[in-house]
C-alpha cells in the first residue's frame, strides 16, 4: 500500500469547519485551502490517536511554504502543544552552518517554550527526566537550556564509555528518545524544519532516522524544501519512510488566485471586483509567474512607484501606464528584489552584504564591527566608515520596517525575512571584495569567547586564506583554530566535518618541519583525524593516519587508543587481526608477546593457571578486585577482547582461547574493567564446549555480574547473549534472559555495535522459537530489528 498520501486526496472540508486555524484570513494564505486543511487533519490525528506524523512540504521558492507551515502554528499553541523551528542557511562557500544547526535551534526552541509554560510542572520534569535518561548527556553541548530536563546535570562531561565510532548511531537514537521524552498526548510537539534542501549530510542522515522511527508519539514533523534545488531530494525522503507520509506540493497560484491575491492586499471590498483590477492581475501574474512572493514584491514595487494609490478606501491605477513603466519592464522576477535593495540607504546596503555572508540569522554588533574595519581597508572607497552603533541599530530597524529583516527577541540578533532578500545582498558583493569580508568577519569573531564563534571563525579564515596574499592570518594560529572547530564539531557527533577541519589545519602546517617544529599540534590533529575518518568510513585515509601516529608516536598514552584503533580498522577491513605485523605492534608497545604458531599445549598450559585462579578464589573475591588504573593493562585487555573475537569469528579456535585466557590471567594480575566481563565469557563458553558444565555456568553466572558492576554498551550486548546462549539456558528461565537480552540489544542498538547486535538476535531468535513464538509474528520481529540495525 501507497504509504504517502496527497494533498489532492483531501477534500471534506467540513470536517475541521470550526476549527479556529480554518477560520484565519491572510493575504500569504490566498488559495491555499487545501494545504491548510491537510495540516490541520494530520495535527488531529497527532491530538486524537497520538501517532507521529511525517510531513513533507515542498515547491519553489517563494510560494508561500513557511508562510503555511506557520499558520498551524497558533491552533498548536491554543491547543497545550509546542510549536518549534528551525531554518538552515544557504550559504555553503565556506563550508556551511553549525552541525545539525536546524535540528539543534528547533530542540533548545522546545526546551525554552516547555520551561516557560504555565502548564509545565515538576511532575512533568521528572517524567521527562526519567525518560531521556542518559541520552541527555550527548544532547548536552548541542542543545542549550536542555540542563533542567537532565537527572545528573553536575556530572555532564563529553566522555563516552564506548567505542569512538558508536557515537553518530548513539546521537541519532539520543535524538529520537529526546523527542519521545518531550512530547505526550495532553502536549504534542510539532517540529519544522525550513529549507532542508540546504541541510549538511548529518542533518540529512538524521531526518531520514526521525522518517523511520515506530517510537515516537503525539509529535509531528515537518520538513520544509525547494523543489528545483536538489535532486531526488523528495524520493529519497520519501523512500525511507515506514509509514503514512503526508506530501503537500505547494504550487504557484493561478490567475484567479493572483486576482483574490491582490484585491485582499490592497484591502478591497467585495464591490470593487471590476474588468481593470481583473487586467492588473492578469499582468501581475504574466510578469510572476503567479510566484506569491514575487507577486508580493510586485505590488509593492508599483505603489512605491506611485502606479498604484489608494485614496478614500477606493483603488485607483492607470493599466495603460503600468504597461509603459519602465519599471515593469526592467524589474521582473528575481530582479524584483535587487531593484528594490538598491534604493536603500548605501551604508544599510554595505552591512547587510556583510551580514548577508555570515549566514541567514546575525548579531548586529558582530556585524558593524565587521562592516566597519572592512570599510576601513578597503583603498580608494569614498564613502565614510559607518557611524557608531546606535545608528547601525537605526539602520537595522529601518530595514525592520521595510520587511528587509525581522527583529529577533533577543535585542542584538536579526535575521533575513526572506532568504531571496539574503540571496540578492550576496549577489552585490564584488567577487574581488568577498575574501575580504570573509576575513574580516572571522577576525572580528575570534574576539568571542563561545566555541560556537571559533567554528565560525574558522570558516570564514578558511575561505580567506586561498585569495589571502598577505597571509594576514599565521598559519600556525589557524591551523590551532581548524583543530578547535573539529573538536567542536565532533562534540556535536557531526564527524565528517570535523575530519574536513582536520585536514585543512593540516595543509596549513608546513610539510618538512610539522613533525619537529610543529609535533605537538600535528600529532595531536593526525591522531583524531584518523579516529574520524574511521567514522565516517574511510578506512584507508583512517589506515594512513593511524600509521603516521603510530610511527611518529613519542609517548605510549599516544600509541595506546592507535592500536586499538589498528585493530579495529583490520575487523573493518575483512582482514585477520592477528597477523604477524600486529604481534609486532602489542610486543613492542604492550610487551604481549603471542606465539606466531599457537599450539595445543600453548592453550593448555594457561587453561590450567586459569583453572587454579578459580579453585583459589571465590566469586565475591574476584569482583572485589581493583579497577585496573594503568593505561596500558586497560588498553591490553580491551585490545585482546577484539583480537579474541575476531579468531572465534573465523574458527581459529586455538588462537581465540590462548587470547582469551591470556586476557583473564592479565585481569587477575591487575584488576578489572568493562572489558574483563567479555574475557570472562569467552573462558565459559570454552569450558562449556570442553563439558565442564558446572564451571561454565559459574562462569556465565559471573560475567554477567561483571558486566553489571563494570557496565559498557559496547560489550554488555555480546557478554549477555553469549552467556544466554552457550551457558545459562539450561538453568534460567528463558523468559528471563530474553528480558535480560531484549535490553542488551537496546543498549547495542542504541551504539550501533553489529556484534552485539548480531549476538542479542541470535538468542532472542532461539529463545523465542523455544518458547513456541508464532513464525510470523517471530519474522516481523526480527526482520523491524534488522532493519534498524542496518540503518544504523
Amino acid at each position: 500500500m501507497d504509504t504517502t498520501t496527497a494533498v489532492s486526496s483531501i477534500t471534506d472540508s467540513s470536517i475541521y469547519q470550526d476549527d479556529p486555524f480554518e477560520k484565519q484570513i491572510d493575504t500569504y494564505l490566498v488559495g491555499r485551502h487545501n494545504e491548510k486543511l491537510a495540516l490541520a487533519r494530520a495535527y488531529k490525528n497527532v491530538q486524537s490517536i497520538k501517532s507521529f506524523e511525517k510531513v513533507l512540504v515542498h515547491g519553489e521558492s517563494g510560494s508561500g511554504k513557511t508562510t503555511l507551515v506557520r499558520s498551524l502554528q497558533q491552533s498548536v499553541i491554543n491547543s497545550g502543544g509546542f510549536f518549534c523551528s528551525g531554518k538552515y542557511d544557504q550559504i555553503s562557500e565556506v563550508g556551511g552552518q553549525e552541525p545539525y544547526s536546524a535540528i539543534m535551534t528547533a530542540f533548545s526552541d522546545l526546551c525554552d517554550l516547555m520551561l516557560q509554560a504555565e502548564h509545565f510542572n515538576p511532575t512533568r520534569q521528572t517524567a521527562i527526566q526519567k525518560e531521556l535518561g542518559d541520552d541527555g548527556r550527548i544532547l548536552f553541548k548541542s542543545v542549550t537550556n536542555i540542563s533542567p530536563f537532565l537527572e545528573k546535570p553536575t556530572i555532564l562531561e563529553n566522555n563516552r564509555d564506548t567505542k569512538e565510532e558508536s557515537g553518530f548511531a548513539m546521537f541519532k537514537v539520543a535524538c529520537e528518545n529526546f523527542v519521545r521524552a518531550m512530547s505526550c498526548k495532553d502536549h504534542p510537539v510539532i517540529i519544522f524544519l525550513d529549507d532542508v534542501q540546504w541541510a549538511d549530510k548529518g542533518s540529512q542522515d538524521l531526518m531520514r532516522w526521525f522518517l523511520k522511527s515506530t517510537k515516537i508519539e503525539s509529535a509531528m514533523l515537518i520538513l520544509s524544501f525547494r523543489d528545483k534545488e536538489v535532486d531526488k531530494i523528495k524520493d529519497s525522503l520519501l523512500a525511507v519512510a515506514k509509514d503514512r507520509l503526508l506530501d503537500i506540493e505547494v504550487h504557484n497560484l493561478d490567475p484567479e488566485e493572483v486576482y483574490q491575491f491582490l484585491r485582499v492586499k490592497l484591502q478591497l471590498s467585495k464591490e470593487d471586483n471590476n474588468t481593470e483590477l481583473h487586467h492588473l492581475s492578469t499582468l501581475i501574474f504574466r510578469k510572476t509567474d503567479g510566484n506569491p512572493f514575487l507577486v508580493l514584491q510586485f505590488i509593492d514595487s508599483l505603489r512605491e512607484n506611485k502606479l498604484i494609490v489608494k485614496r478614500q478606501g477606493k483603488c485607483k491605477f492607470n493599466l495603460d501606464h503600468i504597461k509603459q513603466s519602465t519599471m515593469v519592464s526592467d524589474a521582473l522576477a528575481n530582479n524584483l528584489v535587487s531593484q528594490k535593495l538598491k534604493q536603500c540607504d548605501a551604508k544599510l546596503i554595505q552591512l547587510l552584504q556583510v551580514a548577508s555572508l555570515f549566514g541567514y540569522r546575525f548579531s548586529a554588533s558582530i556585524i558593524a564591527d565587521a562592516t566597519i574595519e572592512f570599510m576601513k581597508q578597503s583603498v580608494g572607497r569614498s564613502t565614510e566608515p559607518l557611524p557608531e552603533k546606535p545608528t547601525v541599530n537605526a539602520l537595522l530597524e529601518n530595514a525592520v520596517n521595510e520587511n528587509i529583516l525581522e527583529s529577533l527577541s533577543s535585542c542584538d540578533m536579526y535575521q533575513f525575512s526572506h532568504d531571496k532578500i539574503q540571496a540578492a545582498f550576496l549577489g552585490l558583493i564584488e567577487e574581488s571584495t568577498k575574501w575580504k569580508m570573509h576575513l574580516v568577519i572571522g577576525q572580528r569573531l575570534l574576539n568571542e569567547t563561545n566555541e560556537a564563534a571559533g567554528y565560525h571563525a574558522a570558516l570564514h579564515l578558511n575561505a580567506s586564506r586561498k585569495y589571502d596574499t598577505n597571509q594576514t592570518v599565521d598559519c600556525i594560529e589557524l591551523s590551532k583554530l581548524n583543530l578547535q572547530a573539529a573538536k567542536y564539531c565532533e562534540s556535536r557527533s557531526d564527524f565528517s566535518k570535523s575530519a574536513s577541519f582536520l585536514r585543512q589545519g593540516l595543509s596549513l602546517l608546513d610539510g618538512n618541519e610539522k613533525w619537529t617544529k610543529n609535533y605537538d599540534l600535528a600529532i595531536e590533529m593526525t591522531r583524531l583525524l584518523a579516529t574520524m575518518e574511521f567514522i565516517v568510513g574511510n578506512i584507508q585515509a583512517s589506515m594512513y593516519a593511524n600509521q603516521q601516529v603510530l610511527f611518529r608516536a613519542k609517548s605510549s598514552l599516544l600509541r595506546y587508543p592507535t592500536i586499538f584503533l589498528e585493530a579495529e580498522l583490520a575487523l573493518a577491513t575483512g582482514q585477520p587481526v592477528l597477523v604477524p605485523r600486529f604481534r609486532k605492534i602489542l610486543a613492542k608497545n604492550l610487551e604481549i608477546r603471542i606465539p606466531r604458531y599457537i599450539t595445543p599445549l600453548n592453550v593448555f598450559l594457561k587453561l590450567e593457571r586459569v583453572r587454579k585462579y578459580f579453585r583459589k578464589y571465590t566469586d565475591n573475591y574476584i569482583l572485589s578486585l581493583p579497577r585496573i588504573t594503568d593505561n596500558k593493562i586497560f588498553t591490553t585487555v580491551r585490545v585482546l577482547v577484539t583480537v579474541a573475537s575476531d579468531c572465534l569469528i573465523r574458527d581459529n579456535e586455538i588462537a581465540g582461547a590462548y587470547i582469551v585466557l591470556l586476557n583473564v590471567i592479565l585481569s587477575f594480575s591487575y584488576g578489572l574493567c568493562e572489558y574483563t566481563s567479555a574475557a570472562i565469557v569467552y573462558y565459559g563458553i570454552l569450558e562449556s564446549m570442553i563439558g565442564n558444565k558446572a564451571t561454565a555456568y559459574r562462569l556465565g553466572e559471573l560475567s554477567l555480574k561483571m558486566n553489571s558492576a563494570y557496565p559498557a554498551k559496547d560489550v554488555g550486548g555480546g557478554v549477555s547473549a553469549f552467556a544466554s546462549l552457550y551457558i545459562l539456558y539450561r538453568e534460567h528461565y528463558l523468559k528471563h534472559l530474553l528480558t535480560l537480552c531484549s535490553s542488551k540489544l537496546a543498549d547495542a542498538l542504541a551504539i550501533g555495535d553489529h556484534l552485539c547486535i548480531v549476538s542479542c538476535l541470535f538468542f532472542q531468535f532461539n529463545a523465542q522459537l523455544w518458547t513456541g513464538e508464532n513464525l510470523k509474528s517471530l519474522e516481523a520481529s526480527m526482520l523491524h530489528l534488522y532493519a534498524r540495525a542496518k540503518d544504523l
